[in-house]
């Protein structure tokens, strides 16, 4: 027990001080960057060996032996409101990140929704990552954009129901507010998963934009985050927006493109002639 107890908080020194080591440039300019969450990939493990130890020693003492256990008992009741507040904001993150990575590929520049500080960041970065189809480009997505509807899954379609509200926003400025827009909206997901993925299709059924959904355990979410998670909130961009062409969401799995479809919203300075 002793041993294995070294062993995780060993394992866990020796990976900060490589994380570090690394980036010494950076952290000489932000020393209090050195111990932010990106990079302490394994604290659970270091508390876990640190318990481990103590159990150990512990055992030998036997006054020692209840405050330890005492100890491990009370920490996670002690800490809960703040690990529920730190998972609440790291959720919270995710879920803009994902906002962020479908802007990506669909290859708008959303100001309000950027995964570095600096836009150049994101530029040098993106073209890379989308040559050699990583992050958020591994599944193809990208792909679709261009291509008729009917072609997707071999023009299979899905009879599930898809159900749901969209409406168009603009992009508020960002080199892209005068030719792409933002289409936003909730699912109406009554039981099950909400549907992961959404194309956004013109009125000639070509695919000219992707959309993707957030999904948040129901329970989970009314026990630690108080219900404050959106369950199927979605997000997609359309690059080359036509004011004249109204356009529908439908979901795509592995079944296909849902029959259904979902009327996106005009911007609302459009009259309906």
């Amino acid at each position: 027990m002793e041993f294995i107890g070294l062993a995780l908080i060993s394992f866990n020194f020796v990976v900060s001080l490589l994380a570090v080591a690394s980036r010494v440039e950076h952290f000489r300019e932000i020393p209090v960057d050195a111990v932010a969450p990106r990079y302490l990939f394994w604290t659970s493990l270091f508390w876990a060996g640190l318990l481990l130890f103590a159990l150990h020693h512990a055992h030998r003492s036997r006054w020692l032996r209840w405050p330890c256990i005492f100890l491990a008992l009370a920490f996670p009741i002690a800490g809960w409101q703040e690990h529920r507040d730190e998972g609440l904001h790291w959720r919270y993150a995710r879920f803009l990140a994902e906002q962020c990575a479908t802007s990506l590929i669909n290859g708008v520049v959303d100001p309000a929704r950027l995964l570095a500080p600096v836009q150049e960041q994101i530029d040098s970065l993106a073209p890379k990552l989308r040559a050699r189809r990583l992050d958020m480009f591994a599944e193809g997505l990208q792909d679709w954009i261009g291509q008729p509807v009917s072609q997707l899954f071999g023009g299979r379609q899905d009879l599930r129901p898809f159900r749901g509200r969209a409406a168009m926003q603009r992009l508020v400025g960002g080199r892209d507010h005068g030719t792409a827009v933002k289409v936003s909206g909730q699912l109406f997901v009554k039981e099950g998963h909400p549907q992961p993925t959404m194309v956004i299709i013109e009125p000639k059924g070509t695919v000219v934009g992707i959309a993707r959904s957030f999904e948040s355990n129901k329970f989970l979410n009314r026990l630690l985050y108080g219900g404050r998670m959106s369950n199927g909130q979605f997000t997609g961009y359309i690059r080359d927006y036509n004011p004249t062409l109204r356009y529908v969401l439908r979901a795509t799995g592995n079944n296909g493109v849902s029959e259904e479809q979902i009327a996106i919203s005009p911007l609302p300075h459009q009259s309906d002639n």
